[in-house]
């Protein structure tokens, strides 16, 4: 699922924090950052505000819970 506009990433960490599972951000590159490790945050927190960031990445859950947890930031 794709990240949502104007992302509050504090909030959006706070979240992931609270998952059980892995979550990863995958590009159209073929990146993937996994979001509970502090380099991997950095790294997407300095990209997300790139304009096209949003066309070209999209986040896996691995546990249902988890993603139902995030849809706030997510669109379906």
């Amino acid at each position: 699922m794709h990240i949502k506009e104007n992302l509050d990433i504090i909030a959006f960490f706070e979240e992931v924090d609270r998952c059980r599972g892995e979550i990863l951000l995958r590009t159209t590159e073929g990146d993937v950052l996994n979001l509970k490790s502090e380099l991997c945050r950095l790294i997407f927190s300095a990209i997300c505000t790139k304009e096209d960031f949003r066309k070209k990445a999209w986040i896996e859950c691995a546990d249902s819970a988890d993603q139902a947890r995030l849809s706030a930031f997510l669109e379906v």
